[in-house]
């Protein structure tokens, strides 16, 4: 999947979600930050034009999109592609959604569920696919980026104590898993 998303080796990967993808673009973004990949969020029109502004053709614009395709989204990714050409990446709920049209790549989630509203359990399985997939492009940034990230969170006092509690386990282990895959890899 990397080979194609390219998000590992990307000038800049803009994430582009707005309304009930935005969670799910937040996440993404992130996550792929945490793992020293240079990633701009954009949730709608006002801050699109500066993050547009520096795309170019070594850059990647992830749109996330569910039913009720918001205009924003599919307009930033259209640009992105047409006049910087970005590659873009669209993750959707459909195939045929407004939101393909511009895409170079296209990885469909289902979003149906029982309740009232969209489900984000494919989508976000979606953006922890890119993810891990991206961190395992360049393990060594990965972990260094991460533990740099770590290190910080705790020297600007944003995490409280990591110790964990009797029985419980480590907030760290995500860490320690990641680099048992890495060195599997």
């Amino acid at each position: 999947m990397n080979r194609h998303l390219r998000t590992s080796c990307a000038r800049t990967t803009l994430v582009v979600a707005a309304g009930a993808s935005r969670g799910a673009g937040s996440y993404l973004a992130s996550s792929l930050q945490i793992i020293g990949v240079r990633t701009v969020l954009v949730t709608g029109v006002a801050d699109a034009a500066p993050a547009l502004a520096t795309l170019g053709s070594g850059d990647v614009v992830v749109g996330l999109s569910l039913w009720r395709y918001l205009a924003s989204t599919v307009e930033i990714v259209a640009h992105a592609k047409q006049d910087a050409g970005a590659t873009t990446v669209v993750l959707t709920d459909s195939a045929v959604s407004s939101a393909t049209q511009s895409a170079d790549h296209v990885l469909v989630a289902s979003a149906s569920t029982v309740g009232p509203r969209l489900s984000m359990t494919g989508l976000i399985a979606l953006t922890e696919v890119i993810v891990a997939r991206t961190a395992l492009v360049d393990p060594r940034r990965s972990r260094a980026a991460a533990a740099r990230a770590s290190d910080l969170y705790l020297d600007g006092y944003i995490l409280g104590d990591p110790a964990p509690r009797p029985g419980q386990e480590s907030r760290w282990s995500w860490a320690e898993r990641l680099e048992e895959e890495i060195g599997r890899a």
